[in-house]
């Protein structure tokens, strides 16, 4: 990618995160939204989203901590989802086949989202509830939605890992 569809694309993925990080809880009167600050440098520093576009990804194994290469059909990826938002580096391939809504997914596992849990259908690995417009949902997935108790999730996770 040239630096112009980086930026693009950065700014793409930074409106849809808005648009879907967003909502009111109505028993509690609460309004949720997200602001992106977009920076392109190379120092991430403690509270920032490190977002990478990549042609050949890397995924992290959770049991030996090493990385290794992608396998194809893999749209994007986060080396250490669980919330761990000081830490996060974000990879979406290059060639994704909507980068810009996968750019926002990735960004929704560091705030601690899940994927859909297949033995537990409709909800996440967190036991949410997941709506067939979820924008964590996986595949051929048009959603675009978080929700309340997502977007309260995130808040939680958020506080948890300190960050002002």
């Amino acid at each position: 990618m040239t630096a112009s569809q980086v930026r693009s694309v950065s700014e793409d993925i930074a409106l849809q995160i808005g648009s879907s990080f967003q909502g009111r809880d109505k028993k509690s009167n609460t309004v949720y939204s997200t602001s992106v600050l977009l920076l392109y440098d190379n120092d991430a520093s403690k509270g920032d989203f490190y977002l990478e576009f990549v042609n050949n990804g890397e995924v992290l194994n959770k049991k030996t901590q090493k990385s290794y290469p992608s396998s194809f059909g893999v749209q994007g990826s986060v080396n250490q989802k669980d919330g761990n938002t000081q830490m996060n580096r974000i990879q979406v391939q290059s060639e994704a086949d909507d980068i810009i809504k996968t750019g926002a997914h990735e960004i929704g596992h560091t705030g601690g989202l899940e994927d859909p849990d297949r033995g537990n259908k409709g909800k996440d690995k967190n036991g949410l509830e997941l709506s067939k417009d979820n924008l964590m949902n996986q595949g051929n997935n048009k959603g675009e939605h978080i929700s309340i108790e997502q977007l309260k999730h995130i808040e939680k996770t958020i506080d948890e890992d300190n960050i002002d």
